[in-house]
């Protein structure tokens, strides 16, 4: 939910030709936090040079993280799967490929397939995660920043 730059775009063309959106790193590279923290990156983390991934994008997103974290409570899923659940939602023509290091993550996001969100739930998600609601651009211009 945190890149929507291609529905304006390019999904309305996929649409009319048939064609099918495979979504990349739909779990925003796993931008998930435990507790009100954010993820914990090694020193050598490519992610540490992501904007997203700064301090100042990660305490401007709380919000959208806590309601992350209140539909997942609702729905009785795992934060991940809201994401994915909400993302299949959007169509049968766009296909989330997420990525996943360990086996109980993969588990998690296959179970997703056979869960649902409210249609309130997903109206609350699409609105909160409007296309220009994520702080902290996709990618960097080239400089490190200091993380979370």
């Amino acid at each position: 939910m945190g890149s929507r730059s291609v529905e304006s775009e390019l999904l309305p063309y996929i649409r009319r030709t048939g064609a099918t959106l495979v979504c990349y790193s739909p779990l925003g590279r796993g931008m998930l936090r435990q507790a009100g923290q954010p993820p914990k990156l090694d020193a050598d983390d490519f992610r540490r040079t992501l904007p997203r991934f700064s301090k100042t994008s990660f305490d401007a997103n709380a919000a959208l993280f806590n309601l992350l974290d209140a539909v997942a409570l609702e729905a009785e899923m795992s934060v991940p799967q809201v994401m994915l659940c909400w993302l299949l939602a959007q169509g049968g023509d766009i296909i989330p490929i997420p990525g996943a290091r360990k086996i109980a993550h993969l588990e998690q996001n296959v179970a997703a397939v056979d869960r649902s969100l409210t249609v309130d739930q997903i109206r609350r998600l699409s609105e909160a995660f409007s296309p220009d609601a994520i702080s902290g651009d996709r990618y960097t211009t080239g400089k490190s920043l200091k993380t979370a």
